[in-house]
């Protein structure tokens, strides 16, 4: 779950008070989420919007590069340090997203690595999707309800094991961060 806050701070000499935004993410069992609930329809807050997603990718020291694969099924794809989207994606910064948390969940590098354990390509793709979706969510992409479909047809009716919710967490708060503006970064 994101908590967000502001926290108000003084300089001492000119007297001039600046807020800074805070954000971070929290876990715990038997939370429910937003849609679970009734009321009137939830608007985030326009600070959440000022995301840039290139600021994202330097700060995280990625490269995108041009889509290069035939299948024009494929929405993007990722491979080291590098993402690719496809031109005709359906939501192209949604799909930006999941292949940012490919790589900083670790898939990208997991068959490089020899004496680590691989994660299931039902898990891998499960953390990436609900990464994206948590994102999105906060930086006010629309159109989500596809992501829990994806989710739960990567699932096949299993649940997110606790370490993998771990992992999405930190990795959603992590690209919240790399996107924002330092005044908006966690204080």
């Amino acid at each position: 779950m994101p908590i967000t806050g502001k926290k108000s701070t003084k300089d001492e000499t000119t007297g001039e008070e600046t807020t800074d935004h805070y954000r971070f993410f929290v876990w715990k069992p038997r939370w429910f989420v937003l849609a679970q609930t009734e009321g009137q329809e939830y608007k985030p807050d326009a600070a959440n919007n000022a995301w840039d997603r290139a600021k994202a990718l330097e700060t995280l020291n990625i490269e995108e590069r041009p889509f290069e694969m035939v299948d024009g099924n494929c929405q993007g794809y990722s491979h080291h340090r590098v993402i690719a989207i496809n031109p005709l994606a359906v939501n192209p910064l949604k799909t930006t997203i999941h292949e940012i948390a490919h790589i900083l969940c670790g898939h990208t590098t997991e068959s490089r690595v020899t004496d680590s354990e691989l994660t299931a390509r039902h898990i891998r793709e499960a953390e990436a999707e609900s990464v994206a979706f948590l994102v999105g969510s906060i930086i006010g992409i629309e159109n989500l309800s596809d992501s829990r479909g994806y989710i739960q047809g990567w699932l096949q009716g299993d649940s997110i094991p606790e370490k993998s919710a771990q992992k999405i967490f930190r990795v959603a708060d992590q690209i919240l961060k790399a996107g924002s503006n330092p005044a908006e970064r966690m204080v």
